[in-house]
């Protein structure tokens, strides 16, 4: 009993817990830019599992005498049933965990969670115990059976992320060895500068930077009184809406207008929602291609609803208009010490996240500690995916060309710094392996116009320092682009494809919806929709200031255009590109975030509710409306 409880033990640890993740969605974890086979995890974690369950506990096993080996074979059969308890019925809807197993809703667990998790323990402690007592000959082949089950389940998940890192792999061999295959280094190993602006044309730059959050403009600009000189000419718009709380939703407006809204998508049921969506990322550099710019796209998201895609197909066809898989492909400035520390890092991590699964709810967040997982010896926030985005806004002004004979410049490029939640060195944000903030945090920021926001959850920390960071760079980036004599030319709009639901500004949480819906949330934190907007225009100077009127990201490509392209035409619709679809203006709050199950024509919302707005400030619960929608079972189209 105590081999077979200490061998069920280090396989849910050191095989079960860490497939499932991996398996689950493997391309998060391996892709061309970013390669590393996550299988090494698995091994790692697997060994340290197998060394402390059955090689320690059994050599002290073997140590003890006969009545105490009784009483460890029945404490370690009992820590077994309890540990697939807690991971297989406890602890499931924790919300998103990226790359470095940082849970960004935090690690809460409710009252009554606690109270079930520990009744559920008592009650198969008690099972056991008695099993153990009155018909111990059973306990021996159920727990064999258990631990070949975890093996068995376990298969599917490790075959997932073998064909993902075989699929990548092969990728990267079509293309070359992925050093001098890239395009964003010369053979000296520097970068190439591929982001082009004219000195004597007119520049239209939109930089999207995905889950930027809005309400955190005013605090910044407080905190850093710098960012409003360096975004001089700038106007905030802090009364902004997306469609939705995830890229899927938000993104196909911000990149092709009204036409791409929820509403807008539902409007051709006779297409499929990832062309509609691939129209959306075509539509400006068609656009501005045709009116005689050249025209360049960075790493738009979702191309043919792939999370990760470096086939930019869909722009070949247009004349003068340039796509580049920017994710990933400028981070050598990191290689040395922070990839060792990084993987290091993330093996002990990985360990530990396995193991905290398997303990009691209670305990789990002393374990997780606010996503550290007990560690001292490195930023345990960071992952490589935000190296890989922040590696792009510190090298801007590298990237960044000046051509003196260009007819005019339109560039759109994406970067995820603000979506990847990372805590940064003081004061200057920055990316450190090691960070020491002592004395510099003060976990409160003001906004200068009396109101505050607390930074005490792990999670509100990260994300306000990566919104920090994003800013910061991109403001040192427009300093180089005054020093090189193209900021009066240069249209720039910063803006994101939603928010984040961090419950931190009481006046963006509503109750003013109806409850008796289905899935109906009965309080909405219109912040998850209150997306970044920062619009500066050509030749315009003064102060950074905020404009309240109403605004939607599905008003960019008619920001854009305007003045550049007379009375914009949809070529794909025929409509007019403008911003008159505003009111009322639907969005949703729906978790089904995966391009892969949005597979229809229209959106599948089923695990929300569609909401509309139809005022003039978005923090009035009143001008806030649940839409009732109805779902055929028996109809992929809906």
């Amino acid at each position: 009993v105590f081999a077979l409880s200490a061998i069920v033990l280090a396989v849910l640890v050191g095989l079960r817990i860490p497939s499932a993740l991996f398996g689950a969605s493997p391309s998060d974890w391996v892709n061309a830019s970013n390669f590393y086979d996550p299988r090494s995890y698995v091994v790692y974690t697997a060994c340290i599992a197998v060394g402390f369950f059955v090689l320690w506990l059994g050599i002290y096993f073997y140590l003890m005498e006969e009545r105490a080996r009784r009483v460890m074979a029945a404490v370690t059969l009992v820590l077994a049933g309890a540990a697939l308890v807690n991971y297989f019925f406890f602890g499931q809807d924790l919300g998103l965990i990226n790359t470095s197993l940082f849970y960004e809703d935090g690690l809460v667990f409710t009252a009554d969670e606690l109270r079930a998790n520990v009744l559920a323990l008592i009650g198969v402690a008690a099972a056991l115990i008695l099993m153990w007592r009155f018909a111990p000959k059973i306990l021996p082949p159920v727990l064999a059976i258990v631990a070949i089950a975890l093996v068995v389940v376990s298969v599917p998940d490790m075959q997932a992320v073998a064909a993902t890192v075989d699929e990548v792999a092969s990728e990267i061999a079509e293309s070359g060895d992925g050093e001098e295959a890239t395009p964003f280094y010369d053979a000296e190993g520097n970068l190439v500068p591929l982001l082009h602006l004219s000195r004597r044309g007119k520049n239209v730059v939109v930089l999207f930077l995905d889950r930027a959050i809005g309400a955190y403009v005013p605090y910044l600009v407080h905190e850093k009184p710098e960012l409003a000189e360096a975004f001089e000419g700038f106007t905030f718009y802090p009364n902004t809406l997306s469609s939705g709380v995830f890229t899927v939703f938000g993104a196909p407006a911000l990149f092709g207008g009204y036409d791409y809204t929820i509403e807008g998508m539902a409007e051709r049921p006779e297409e499929l929602l990832v062309d509609k969506h691939n129209e959306a990322l075509q539509l400006m550099p068609r656009l501005f291609s045709e009116a005689g710019y050249n025209a360049t796209v960075f790493s738009p998201p979702l191309i043919n609803y792939q999370e990760y895609n470096s086939d930019y197909s869909i722009f070949e066809q247009y004349p003068n208009v340039h796509g580049y898989d920017i994710w990933g492909s400028m981070n050598r400035i990191y290689d040395g010490e922070y990839t060792e520390q990084f993987y290091r890092a993330a093996n002990q991590k990985t360990f530990f996240y396995c193991l905290m699964k398997t303990l009691p709810l209670i305990a789990q967040p002393s374990l997780y500690d606010d996503g550290i997982y007990w560690s001292t010896a490195f930023n345990n926030t960071l992952s490589r995916y935000v190296l890989n985005a922040y590696s792009t806004l510190i090298q801007l002004d590298e990237f960044t060309q000046v051509e003196s004979d260009s007819p005019g410049e339109f560039v759109i490029l994406s970067n995820l710094t603000t979506h990847e939640p990372t805590q940064l060195q003081l004061p200057d944000y920055e990316l450190a392996p090691h960070l020491d903030n002592t004395g510099l945090e003060t976990m409160v920021r003001e906004d200068g116009q009396g109101h505050t926001i607390t930074l005490a959850e792990g999670y509100h920390l990260t994300h306000y320092h990566v919104n920090m960071a994003a800013l910061l760079r991109i403001g040192e980036w427009l300093d180089h682009l005054r020093d090189e004599g193209v900021y009066d030319n240069t249209r720039i709009i910063i803006v994101s494809d939603h928010g984040r639901g961090l419950a931190q500004f009481d006046y963006l949480m509503t109750d003013g919806m109806a409850d008796e819906l289905p899935y109906q949330n009965p309080v909405f934190d219109i912040g998850s929709v209150n997306p970044l907007l920062l619009v500066k225009d050509f030749d315009v100077h003064g102060p950074m200031r905020t404009d309240t009127s109403f605004m939607t990201n599905a008003d960019t490509p008619a920001l854009a255009l305007e003045g550049i392209v007379d009375d914009p035409v949809n070529p794909f619709t025929g409509n007019a590109i403008d911003m008159d679809g505003k009111r009322p203006f639907m969005l949703t709050d729906s978790y089904i975030w995966q391009s892969g199950r949005q597979g229809g024509a229209t959106f599948d919302m089923s695990d929300g509710s569609l909401l509309s707005f139809d005022g003039e400030d978005i923090s009035d619960g009143s001008s806030w409306h649940a839409v009732e929608v109805y779902y055929d079972p028996d109809s992929s189209e809906n």
